[in-house]
């Protein structure tokens, strides 16, 4: 028997550091709902609609460079979750495509409360008092609304203030900053200087460089011009050989500029301004990294992976989420983490049931081990299920708020579904239930109308399919008449492959019938990607015989889409067991048997 759980609730704990002065009227919808946390069908209460006067606000985002294209997605997601109707929310064209500095006007301070409380992917909201190319552009507007009623507010005596110099694009050591601040002597401070965390007002002077990997350090003098090879940010780390080779060619290139006063500024913009809000869920990922989790398998989910999918997913309190494809459980920890709560199912039993032993301890570790370990409430239920067989009721209606998850896909655990065989049980506790292979595209059609009956009105559904820039194309993704697609967003895996976040929300009431002919409509359809392996493997002289009889059209591979960052976590399935919770997408690696037999050279891929 499993083990039996008592649920207990708690509220999250994250507080979001916000100037006092910006705060509107209602309460934060993530730290004062009301709704009932367990299986409440009514759709969590929205936040409270801003007081009468509040005009638009207009902000400067200073995101985290990584995930680059979930950014203003998740943004946009936070958003609407507060009340910003479409349109509401109108960004201004990036001066470079992969900055993290962009300009958004909303709604209201609540609403921009909200996104900074909630966002993963956030660093800073800070409202912008002047902006140039140097410090010379600088200067009047600054001035200009610092001798205005609502700058002189933040620069009256009686308050406390600092100045944080930050560098985007390069790294400059303390000394250097300090000159950063003998430039902002312009600015009329007249309140006490306070370092801590209690202060009560925050300026920012950033420098945004062009060069992310560059480290600009001086060595000893005015003259001396050195640097070294750092990562930006949240960048993960390189090998240690190419930092070495990068340093040498950077150091090179730095010294040929001549000293830091005389060469070339390492910056092209500067941004001065008072900040907003910090974004409070910034540290979560680092909190529920899965390098100290206790029950993990080698396709969790990766903490901030799962994080953004609980954002996308509106997971908050009195919402309740489900995920078909649970494994680990890396999901549901995140959606909890939010104030939800949750429902997980997999098909294999090892999984939900056993778990794992830890080899330090001698303890067993499972899903409910985790949720332990952070301080959450249990899971109101773990199923042992078929995704293909939904084990819920007929005619059962609007249950969930959220369905998320990345279903089975690609090599290490590939989709799998119930099958019956005329067998024998003469002992059930050694005897697991046959499976047979479950498609990607059955896979998510199954899912897609799953939600479709399960999901409130305005529920959410958020999952992650494999694609290749060989076989990617939107008309393939389901297009279920009671859902409506929001986003879609990409993640490179690889060179070669990558996988995209579906965010659907539903739209209309469910319709047996229209399903049923939906359904129908996709019978004998496979999406491309399920052939992508079929390309793979495919051996030169197949290669050139296909692209003669036309068969085929030849590609190169190489990646397609928007940018993004590089994720860790796995390539697909929040699980190790290889069921139908299982993920596994990515790239197919080539065996040893491959790379020695020249007659089976692999066509496109550089081993």
């Amino acid at each position: 028997m499993g083990r039996t759980r008592r649920i207990r609730f708690k509220s999250p704990e994250v507080v979001c550091t916000w100037a006092g002065s910006d705060s509107d009227s209602g309460s934060n919808s993530d730290t004062s709902s009301t709704g009932a946390r367990g299986a409440s069908r009514a759709a969590p209460s929205p936040a409270a609609p801003p007081r009468a006067g509040r005009g638009p606000v207009r902000y400067l985002c200073y995101f985290a460079h990584t995930l680059l294209d979930f950014r203003v997605a998740e943004f946009e997601a936070l958003a609407a979750m507060a009340g910003a109707a479409p349109g509401e929310v109108v960004w201004e064209p990036p001066r470079n495509p992969d900055s993290p500095f962009r300009f958004v006007t909303l709604p209201s301070r609540r609403i921009a409360r909200h996104v900074a409380f909630r966002a993963v992917l956030l660093r800073a909201l800070i409202e912008v008092w002047g902006e140039g190319p140097d410090w010379a552009a600088l200067r009047p507007a600054v001035e200009a609304y610092a001798a205005g009623p609502r700058g002189a507010r933040y620069l009256a005596p009686a308050t406390t203030f600092r100045v944080k110099v930050d560098t985007w694009g390069f790294r400059w050591p303390e000394e250097r900053k300090r000159e950063v601040l003998q430039e902002l002597e312009f600015v009329p401070f007249r309140g006490r200087v306070d370092l801590s965390q209690n202060t009560q007002v925050s300026f920012w002077a950033i420098l945004e460089g062009q060069r992310p990997e560059v480290v600009l350090a001086g060595k000893g003098g005015a003259g001396g011009g050195g640097g070294q090879t750092a990562q930006n940010g949240e960048g993960q780390a390189q090998g240690q050989q190419q930092q070495q080779q990068q340093q040498q060619e950077e150091e090179e290139e730095v010294a040929d500029g001549g000293s830091v006063d005389g060469r070339e500024r390492p910056w092209d913009w500067i941004f001065f301004g008072r900040e907003v809000a910090l974004a409070a869920s910034r540290v979560l990922p680092a909190q529920f990294t899965l390098k100290a989790r206790r029950y993990l398998g080698p396709t969790s989910m990766d903490a901030e992976m799962a994080f953004v999918m609980a954002n996308m997913a509106w997971c908050r309190p009195g919402s309740l989420v489900f995920d078909p494809y649970c494994g680990t459980g890396s999901l549901l920890l995140a959606a909890a983490r939010f104030g939800s709560t949750v429902v997980g199912g997999d098909i294999d039993i090892r999984v939900i049931k056993l778990g794992k032993r830890n080899p330090k301890t001698g303890a067993v570790e499972d899903n409910f081990s985790n949720f332990e370990q952070y301080g959450l409430p249990h899971p109101a239920g773990l199923l042992r299920m078929d995704a293909s067989r939904p084990p819920f009721r007929r005619g059962l209606e609007g249950l969930f708020h959220a369905i998320i998850g990345d279903p089975p896909y690609g090599v290490r655990a590939g989709g799998r579904k119930s099958h019956s065989k005329a067998v024998e049980i003469r002992d059930p506790s050694r005897h697991y239930a046959s499976t047979a292979p479950y498609g990607l595209t059955e896979c998510v059609d199954d899912l897609s109308d799953l939600a479709a009956r399960l999901l409130v009105e305005g529920g959410r559904l958020v999952y992650f399919v494999p694609v290749s820039p060989e076989t990617y194309d939107p008309s393939e993704l389901p297009d279920h008449p009671a859902l409506t697609l929001v986003s879609n967003c990409e993640q490179p895996l690889s060179g070669r492959y990558s996988r995209r976040l579906l965010t659907y929300a539903k739209t209309a009431p469910y319709d047996a019938a229209a399903a049923a002919a939906w359904r129908e409509s996709r019978r004998g359809f496979e999406m491309a990607i399920e052939r992508v392996s079929d390309l793979v493997w495919e051996t030169r002289p197949e290669r050139e015989s296909r692209v003669q009889e036309g068969v085929g059209e030849e590609r190169k591979p190489g990646r397609q889409g928007s940018s993004g960052t590089t994720g860790s976590g796995g390539t697909g399935g929040d699980d190790d067991s290889g069921g139908s919770s299982s993920g596994g997408g990515g790239e197919p690696r080539p065996n040893r048997q491959h790379q020695e037999a020249p007659a089976r050279e692999l066509a496109g891929v550089r081993l």
